[in-house]
């Protein structure tokens, strides 16, 4: 699963490296991608997650993949569904949310509800192109806007889960 101010379109530069060896599922989280109209909430991305997970064939094990504030998530997830998951890969997650991070994280939340989330976006996008290289950085940009003026984000949905 993606982290905060992103979407499954965050993995967009890495489908290719991975389509061939692997089924993928790409999951937004509520309050993100084709899920921006849903109230973020821990409980509703752990019933996000188990649609996903519940949605793969039983035969196929599931790796469930998360990425900051996806990972957190996933962490939920795994903990509230210990026996649904044959892997857990967790990347800049924390297991309890605190200090000067936390209240970073706090601080981009109350400043998203001022903004709103369109012009917050257009600032978190201006963010990501000063940190990231543009061949990194312009395929999640790029998939997310035509994605938002269709009013849709892409999701692939095929067999295991990687979100």
């Amino acid at each position: 699963m993606h982290g905060s101010r992103l979407s499954s379109t965050q993995w967009a530069p890495q489908l290719p490296l991975l389509r061939d060896h692997v089924d993928l599922t790409l999951v937004d989280l509520p309050g993100h991608g084709a899920r921006a109209s849903e109230e973020f909430t821990l409980a509703r991305c752990v019933e996000v997650v188990d649609d996903a997970v519940r949605a793969v064939p039983e035969s196929t094990p599931v790796v469930l993949v998360g990425h900051s504030l996806g990972g957190y998530a996933a962490m939920a997830y795994a903990a509230s569904h210990p026996d649904a998951l044959d892997g857990l890969v967790l990347a800049g997650a924390s297991a309890t949310p605190t200090g000067p991070g936390a209240a970073l994280y706090r601080g981009i939340a109350t400043l998203t509800d001022r903004l709103g989330p369109e012009r917050m976006t257009r600032v978190n996008d201006r963010v990501l192109n000063r940190l990231y290289p543009a061949e990194r950085v312009d395929p999640v940009i790029s998939v997310r806007c035509l994605a938002s003026r269709a009013g849709r984000v892409p999701v692939s949905r095929r067999r295991s889960l990687h979100s």
